[in-house]
């Protein structure tokens, strides 16, 4: 047997394995995106029948928001179960005698897991969107808004405009700043409310969606680069941990962004010097995760997969 009928065997395995989760996980994005579409809509409208349906561009702002940020938490949470299919002893090794080898076995979770959960997810929520549209449109709402084009300009954003995280850190005490003084400063009345609405307007140039185009190939880098440090950072944790990997690798997220944002902020690395640090992290947590899922074994500790 060639080596492609064997990933193509294996990966119809999986298919055929996690059949009932993929439906499930379809089924629940679809609800989760309808029930966040069709709130926002009734929170940021008069509650009547056409307010459900009625999508404003902040009730639109919104209810993306909170979609791509569980979008995002769902496609780490799957990266995290890289060794789902040898959580106990008879499944490890009915795993391990599949006729296929442990790199063929690894690239199928990992693209399963990161590119298939995630197409899978995105049609739950197209789904959502459509459905919200359509049902505007039965009511005559007359802003039958489609979130879809503003989840594409999210995404986007996220790499053309992505911080280091000094620059992060540096905003973040900025804003704090410009807040302590906006209420030491504000009196309640017509004009002081009127220059506090004009000062609290992002300038254009942070608001605009840039192209990539626009953004430059360096960029386009560094934002690709931090999204997939963090992705192969909950790979490795995948391959590490046997028990609540998601719990370490958040754990271990948020002691490396502390400890990058501290040194970045206080070395002013930049950019240029976080892009290559991304960039070698993301090879070695890769190459970590796929020496560790090679060399599985039938028995082995409970906690770590060594």
């Amino acid at each position: 047997m060639s080596n492609r009928s064997q990933f193509f065997n294996i990966c119809k395995w999986q298919l055929d394995t996690d059949a009932g989760k993929i439906l499930k996980t379809l089924i629940f994005s679809f609800i989760l995106n309808s029930l966040v579409l069709f709130g926002s809509s009734y929170l940021f409208n008069k509650a009547t029948v056409v307010s459900v349906t009625d999508m404003s561009e902040a009730g639109t702002l919104l209810a993306v928001s909170f979609c791509f940020s569980v979008s995002q938490l769902f496609m780490l949470f799957a990266v995290c179960r890289l060794i789902a299919p040898m959580t106990n002893k008879n499944r490890r090794v009915q795993f391990l005698m599949m006729p296929a080898s442990m790199t063929q076995k690894f690239t199928m979770r990992v693209v399963f897991l990161s590119i298939f959960c995630a197409i899978v997810w995105m049609a739950g929520f197209l789904l959502a969107d459509a459905v919200h549209v359509l049902t505007a449109s039965w009511f005559s709402s007359p802003n039958a808004n489609w979130a879809t084009p503003t989840m594409v300009e999210t995404c986007q954003s996220m790499i053309t405009s992505a911080t280091s995280p000094g620059e992060t850190v540096d905003i973040f005490l900025q804003g704090m700043q410009a807040s302590r003084e906006m209420s030491d400063s504000v009196n309640v009345n017509m004009d002081s409310a009127e220059a506090i609405r004009q000062s609290m307007e992002l300038p254009e140039e942070l608001t605009h969606v840039k192209s990539f185009a626009e953004a430059g190939v360096f960029n386009v880098y560094f934002g690709l680069s931090s999204l997939l440090f963090s992705w192969s950072l909950c790979l490795l944790c995948g391959a590490l941990f046997r028990t609540a990997p998601w719990v370490f690798a958040w754990i271990a997220s948020l002691v490396l962004t502390i400890v990058l944002a501290v040194a970045d902020y206080a070395l002013g690395l930049g950019k240029p010097v976080m892009a290559v640090f991304y960039t070698l992290a993301t090879v070695a947590f890769v190459f970590w995760a796929y020496r560790l899922f090679k060399n599985t074994q039938v028995i082995h500790n409970k906690l770590l997969n060594v």
